[in-house]
């Protein structure tokens, strides 16, 4: 399953325990499908769609093999990953240092995903 049904899955579950009652009072209020979106659905699924987000971020530097085994980064760089730059720069271009500098790149975004988490698991959102 990939990331992409992971992430539909998961917005399907949180969008499904959503209490009917919400919509039933909302509705009585005369509200309109944009008003439940916002008020109702929007606020209820936060937590989720913040999760994927950090995950995303997460997940993002694993894919590495994927996309060195498909097309090595592609055609003209357009699957370039951070990771994938640093193996060229290391082992094909031999520039250990620009590749030591990637690599240091790629730690302080792994870190500031680490420090988004924590933030926003401090401040209350369920995570």
């Amino acid at each position: 399953m990939g990331m992409v049904g992971i992430s539909l899955c998961g917005f399907f579950s949180a969008m499904q325990n959503t209490s009917k009652d919400l919509y039933e009072a909302i509705a009585l209020d005369g509200a309109t499908k944009w008003h439940e979106f916002r008020y109702i659905t929007l606020p209820q699924i936060i937590p989720t769609i913040t999760f994927m987000e950090v995950m995303t971020i997460i997940w993002s530097f694993q894919v590495f093999d994927w996309i060195w085994i498909t097309t090595q980064g592609g055609p003209a760089g357009s699957t370039e990953l951070l990771a994938t730059l640093l193996y060229k720069r290391a082992f094909y271009s031999y520039k250990i240092g620009e590749a030591s500098a990637i690599g240091v790149m790629i730690s302080l975004f792994g870190l500031a995903g680490i420090v988004l988490y924590y933030y926003l698991s401090r401040k209350g959102v369920e995570v």
